[in-house]
């Protein structure tokens, strides 16, 4: 059944591929579809892109598909669990980047088991599963830790392998914690530098600014050379500057990523001084449509051989 939903799209690739891909995700019949089906499927029916080898003509986000479907390892289930993932970070020397938990290194398996009055004014709390599960207290004094604890809740509920079909997430056990924040010159949040890497090697980052206000997203090199490309957000209007840990970041990037197929490696810059954001292996959900396309051929052309699996075409 996909294949043939699939070839349709191939053939109208224009409102009747939005038109089957509405039906699919209304229908539910997406849904149905083996992991193989459903990525293909939602890869062109989301992105117009083929799921296709880089010298087919594939980008980026068919090598983090192909991670999805043929590597076979336990590594990103730790990796991507927002808390596990700081035993990685310090298995690797790099305990320093990591930011300070509040009020002390401990997690929650409940809502109610935060301990509120112990938490200091503002703090960051997160969910360690899935994306986008956390909420930023800038005055805890204005919070009323009933709602706090009810939101917190419904995070622990949620199931971000088996919605979204990342293996990664599935199994894994819910927990929620709090880090100290961050301060940003703006008095919102850091800007955001994300490495997409393969293998031990950063390809590009994408620095995202403006989170959770006007989410805007500038490409660069590693030598902080600005691309003419927009992947998933729009491009700032004005330039920005060289971060004083750039190659410090750049550094670290490179080492959280060695034997990691494809995966992008989440850093802030504070005053020079270099934080771990998280590890993730499904960026974007590889959702994010790059424009041009040719710059996500050229990402996907750069990445290590071992990302080289049977695709199909």
């Amino acid at each position: 059944m996909w294949r043939r939903c699939y070839e349709f799209m191939l053939r109208h690739p224009g409102a009747g591929r939005r038109a089957m891909w509405w039906f699919l995700r209304k229908s539910r019949l997406l849904d149905t579809f083996d992991d193989e089906g459903y990525f293909t499927v939602k890869l062109l029916g989301a992105t117009g892109e083929r799921f296709a080898a880089a010298e087919d003509g594939g980008g980026i986000n068919s090598l983090i598909l192909a991670q999805e479907l043929y590597w076979k390892s336990d590594l990103p289930r730790v990796c991507c669990d927002k808390f596990a993932v700081r035993e990685f970070v310090r298995s690797r020397g790099l305990a320093d980047i990591l930011v300070p938990l509040v009020p002390g290194e401990e997690k929650w398996d409940r809502a109610e088991d935060i301990p509120w009055d112990r938490l200091p004014r503002q703090f960051v709390l997160k969910c360690n599963n899935g994306s986008g599960l956390l909420r930023i207290v800038r005055d805890k004094s204005a919070e009323d830790p009933a709602d706090i604890r009810r939101i917190a809740a419904a995070w622990l509920r949620t199931d971000c392998g088996r919605r979204q079909r990342e293996r990664q997430y599935v199994g894994m056990r819910n927990c929620l914690f709090a880090e100290q924040m961050l301060p940003a010159d703006n008095g919102l949040v850091p800007c955001d530098y994300k490495f997409m890497c393969s293998n031990g090697r950063p390809l590009y980052a994408w620095v995202d600014v403006g989170r959770f206000v006007r989410h805007e997203r500038a490409i660069y090199d590693l030598e902080f050379r600005r691309q003419d490309v927009s992947i998933g957000f729009p491009r700032p209007a004005y330039e920005l500057e060289r971060p004083a840990g750039w190659s410090r970041m750049v550094e670290i990037a490179a080492e959280l990523s060695r034997g990691f197929p494809i995966v992008r490696i989440d850093l802030y810059d504070v005053n020079g001084r270099v934080y771990f954001g998280e590890m993730t292996f499904t960026s974007d959900r590889a959702n994010a449509i790059t424009r041009p396309f040719e710059f996500s051929n050229r990402m996907a052309r750069l990445a290590d051989p071992i990302c080289r699996k049977p695709f199909m075409v």
